[in-house]
């Protein structure tokens, strides 16, 4: 069953009118009427009774509808619940990351994202070698280390 008709038919059935509804929802009034139509055909139901130019919901409807406001207004709730809940998070991050421009530029991207989504978590970076960042992760200084460990460390040479 799809969302979007049951949620032209609310829109029709609160203006009781098919020209308001297409108004409201920027459509035509012929694609709001083919929408009913479609949803009527699914169901098996008449929504509506169209008399003298007007549109009456029938008794059918009217449960439909009731049930379809009742649910959007839940799901809409629940929406505004968890993007809620997500501005509620909280505290701060230590981040340890390699000493590295290239690094550097692709974490802060990643961070304003972060910031954006959770507004109340601050950040504080240290950029380092990977000796110092694992030093830092073992004495509880960062919380988070993004390093390279190689397993065949005698095979490389670092330079600073």
């Amino acid at each position: 069953m799809d969302l979007n008709k049951i949620h032209t038919f609310v829109v029709v059935a609160e203006k009781e009118s098919v020209s308001k509804a297409a108004r409201t929802l920027h459509r035509s009034q012929s694609a709001i009427s083919q929408q009913i139509q479609i949803l009527e055909d699914e169901l098996g139901l008449a929504l509506l009774e169209r008399k003298h130019g007007r549109i009456y919901i029938t008794s059918e409807g009217k449960e439909i509808y009731q049930k379809a406001k009742k649910s959007f207004s839940e799901l809409n709730d629940l929406v505004a619940q968890i993007r809620n809940d997500s501005k509620l998070v909280e505290g701060h991050i230590r981040l340890g990351a390699l000493k590295d421009h290239a690094t550097g530029f692709q974490i802060s991207q990643h961070l304003g994202a972060f910031r954006k989504q959770y507004p109340k978590v601050s950040i504080s970076m240290f950029f380092g070698t990977s000796a110092e960042i694992e030093t830092r992760l073992i004495e509880e200084q960062l919380d988070i280390g993004i390093l390279i460990n190689f397993k065949f460390r005698d095979l490389f040479t670092a330079h600073s």
